[in-house]
């Protein structure tokens, strides 16, 4: 069975997030997933396209601190046997769980004590880690973070464990396309 993945975010981000939910699941549980992911630019244009589908998964940002009140209202607009995910607090958090890659990726003028310290990356709020991004890149030759440009191959580069294990959220995602039967 193939797993639709309605995504927030730009086309650009489809061929690298396929790889990085893809080699997460392999590198963490060892199985293999069918998946189809499709950007749907925002989140609410992905939670409308998600509605329209059976036994899909939706993936947006949180943009903020995960509630339950939120996790409630987004599973009550996907509806169905459909399952509802979050970037907590966005996608780019997930780059902070793995720093030595994002400086290997900038180069030596990437200052890593510009990004935010909260060892718990799913709490820094959303404005905290843009800016840091932004900061520790600053100065670097590929230029400060750009989601554009710079997104789709970090997402390629992050060590997807790392992930996995700094960020609970991304681990519920994954623990749950293991359980995808991929036949």
């Amino acid at each position: 069975m193939t797993v639709n993945v309605y995504l927030e975010g730009g086309p650009l981000l489809r061929p690298a997030m396929k790889a990085f939910l893809l080699g997460a699941v392999n590198a963490i549980h060892h199985q293999s997933v069918v998946l189809n992911v499709i950007p749907c630019g925002s989140g609410d244009d992905a939670i409308r396209k998600c509605r329209r589908d059976s036994n899909a998964v939706l993936l947006v940002d949180s943009e903020g601190v995960l509630t339950t009140q939120l996790a409630d209202r987004v599973a009550g607009q996907v509806g169905g046997d459909n399952s509802a995910f979050f970037m907590v607090q966005l996608m780019e958090a997930w780059f902070l769980a793995d720093r030595p890659t994002l400086g290997a990726y900038y180069g030596a003028t990437f200052n890593a004590g510009r990004l935010p310290g909260n060892p718990n990356i799913e709490d820094i709020p959303k404005p905290d880690v843009e800016r840091g991004l932004r900061n520790a890149t600053r100065r670097c030759s590929k230029g400060a973070y750009n989601k554009t440009t710079h997104a789709p191959r970090l997402l390629e580069l992050i060590n997807p464990p790392a992930v996995y294990n700094a960020c609970p959220n991304f681990a519920r995602l994954i623990d749950f396309l293991r359980g995808q039967d991929p036949d």
